[in-house]
């Protein structure tokens, strides 16, 4: 069992900070960087939202197999967003993904325009890793108390979950459809 500082445990923390998942991280880095260089929670948060991003990239893609939402890609509103998108993405992602400004939109854009996974990875991690190392020095500055910190964290969460209740469903939907299709032609091969 990991310490609640432990960085092992921090790093699986950001990892499943999903779009689909949508984790607190702000009071996190806040709490580890009472525990350890701000440096190193950055570097570690930094690689873990990275292999969320991948994640999340994974899940939308295969989601956008599915016809209702491969339509989305055929909407005008979808295709001026997304040429705009093309223009700025490097750049539009590392800012949203440091400011407070919303980086999920942006992030689901990159997916949906299937967006060089490592240039997505590279914008998150150089838009994150700054974010988390400011956080990270906050709090070493400050001392917040853990309870001040898990209360945030139920604050924010709550808000984020509801708000993404049908995207969490269509997700579930999608991975059963494919974990049934897969026994059907198992089954047929048998």
């Amino acid at each position: 069992m990991t310490h609640p500082d432990s960085l092992f445990g921090y790093f699986f923390y950001m990892s499943v900070a999903l779009t689909f998942f949508p984790l607190p991280t702000p009071p996190v880095v806040v709490y580890m960087g009472e525990y350890h260089p701000a440096f190193l929670v950055a570097l570690v948060g930094g690689i873990g939202s990275c292999l969320a991003g991948l994640i999340d990239y994974s899940v939308v893609s295969l989601l956008l197999r599915l016809k209702k939402l491969s339509r989305l890609q055929q909407s005008k509103v979808y295709k001026k967003y997304g040429n705009v998108f093309r223009k700025f993405a490097f750049w539009g992602m590392i800012i949203t993904a440091f400011t407070p400004i919303p980086f999920d939109p942006i992030k689901l854009m990159a997916i949906t325009a299937r967006y060089d996974k490592v240039k997505y990875t590279s914008a998150i991690f150089l838009g994150r890793a700054p974010r988390y190392f400011i956080l990270a020095k906050l709090g070493s500055m400050w001392h917040i108390p853990p309870l001040v910190l898990l209360l945030i964290i139920i604050v924010l969460f709550i808000p984020a979950l509801w708000k993404s209740r049908g995207e969490i469903k269509v997700a579930f939907a999608a991975v059963g459809q494919n974990l049934r299709q897969r026994r059907v032609g198992k089954q047929e091969e048998n």
